[in-house]
């Protein structure tokens, strides 16, 4: 008996590990349909110059709401199985906060140059967005999430939607390619003039 009943206790267990197994196949095959509509949101809507056009993305808004419903479900505090490096959770936070911003724009009506103050306040701070099942604002994820993971290049990938934010790039962030990433929208943003200018004289 006490033999028959180790042999039923590991087959629980296995068939736990075996369910475990599967949910996070399937939470993982989430992320990825979820990053694809993203990558097809910034191919079709983003251009060279790193702009978007609102107004064919307000038309066919499908892939980029795809994204931000995952965002809104599952994020690396909600289910840190699916993000097991730092590259991982920043590349998931930096699409989560690009994406979350374009969607805003579109949803919201708010035009892309915010021209003013309290435009903008309402968009960044007043504005409610989701993240994992929690409740924020783009002002708050960015300075409360975002900047702890002690990334100062994220001034660089941060894309607020606005005329002078960074050029947001045509493809997603990955953490395979976050350091080439980082280190290419650094170099981008400081050999553009009106980001950086040197006076030979001083």
């Amino acid at each position: 008996l006490a033999a028959m009943h180790i042999v039923n206790r590991m087959v629980c267990l296995l068939s736990l590990c075996v369910m475990t197994a599967s949910v996070a196949a399937a939470d993982r095959q989430d992320y990825d349909a979820a990053l694809a509509s993203w990558t097809r949101t910034l191919e079709q809507f983003v251009d060279e110059q790193g702009r978007t056009d609102f107004e064919k993305l307000a038309d066919n808004p499908a892939s980029l709401r795809n994204f931000v419903q995952f965002i809104e479900k599952t994020s690396p505090a909600s289910q840190p199985e699916l993000f097991t490096s730092p590259a991982e959770i920043l590349a998931y936070h930096i699409n989560a906060y690009n994406a979350l911003a374009m969607f805003g724009v579109i949803s919201e009506g708010i035009p892309s140059d915010f021209d003013s103050f309290f435009k903008r306040w309402r968009f960044f701070k007043l504005r409610s967005v989701v993240i994992g099942g929690e409740e924020t604002s783009l002002q708050d994820y960015e300075n409360n999430i975002i900047r702890p993971l002690g990334e100062p290049r994220i001034h660089f990938v941060l894309n607020c939607m606005v005329r002078d934010c960074p050029r947001l790039p045509m493809q997603p962030f990955f953490a395979e390619t976050l350091e080439q990433q980082l280190a290419h929208a650094t170099l981008a943003f400081f050999n553009t003039h009106k980001h950086l200018r040197l006076d030979a004289d001083k």
